[in-house]
Order: C-alpha cells, then structure tokens, then sequence
C-alpha cells in the first residue's frame, strides 16, 4: 500500500511539473517592443520613418520600402504603408550581423494618385546605428509634383 501511494505522488508531481512547464513558455511582448521567451528576450530590431508635405502635414497611405542586407547576406526588402500620423515601423525580420556599422535604404513612393495629394517619390540612404541603436526617426518631407499643364 505503501509503495502505490509513493506511485500516485511521484505521478501527480510529474503532471504538475508538466503543467507548469507548458504555462512557463511565452511569446509576449514586452513594453519595448521585444518578444519575451522562456530563456530570455530575443529583441526585434525595426526602423521607424516619418512623412510629411513641405508645411509639415503628415501624408497618410506613402509606400515605404525598407531595403537591406540581411544576417545571411541576401538582399532583405520590407513594405509598409504610413499611417494617418505619416509615420511607419518596420521590422528588421532578416537581422543584421553588424547593428553599429550596418547601411540600409529608405524609399517613399506615393501610390495612391491624387488621394492624399500627388508627391515625388524620394529615397535616403540611412545608418542602422543612429535609426535603431540611438532610436533616431527618419523624417522626410516630400515635395508636391508640378503639373505638367
């Protein structure tokens, strides 16, 4: 009798220690934005970006495209739209072996015709290290296209 209680324990133990185990692992973020996991914090790296007209007006629905080499040295490209603040977050998915000396490449194009206004498409060359490291923004404004009237 005794033997099967001790049985009974260690298996009920084993099922709790199971159970806590599973509830252990998370993929929650945190405040800054980083994915929480069991054995610690794997950061995700993203470049943020600001569009406006020349009087400083956001410009809602600009496609942003994020290009750059990626950990494995392939050509890594990422699209976003800028929200109704102008502003865009983009991930940095394929990482990058060299955070403080790595060099990437902004490019604004307006894509939704008369929409929002018609702009000039415009690109910027950008330090990964000042935009993700510093948490700089990148700002540009972009100038109205002439009509050709």
């Amino acid at each position: 009798m005794n033997a099967k209680k001790k049985a009974l324990t260690y298996r009920l133990l084993s099922g709790a220690l199971v159970l806590l185990g599973f509830s252990a692992c998370s993929s929650s973020d945190d405040d800054l934005g980083n994915r929480v996991y069991m054995y610690g914090t794997i950061p995700v790296h993203f470049v943020r970006s600001a569009v406006t007209d020349a009087n400083e007006n956001p410009i809602k629905g600009i496609r942003t495209i994020l290009e750059y080499k990626g950990i494995d040295g392939e050509f890594a490209r990422d699209t976003v739209y800028t929200d109704a603040k102008g502003e865009t977050k983009q991930d940095l998915y394929a990482g990058m072996m060299d955070l403080e000396n790595s060099e990437a490449k902004l490019i604004f194009e307006d894509v939704d015709g008369e929409k929002n206004g018609s702009y000039e498409a415009e690109s910027v060359e950008i330090s990964i290290k000042k935009v993700y490291v510093d948490g700089e923004i990148v700002r540009v404004a972009l100038k109205e296209k002439k009509n050709d009237e």
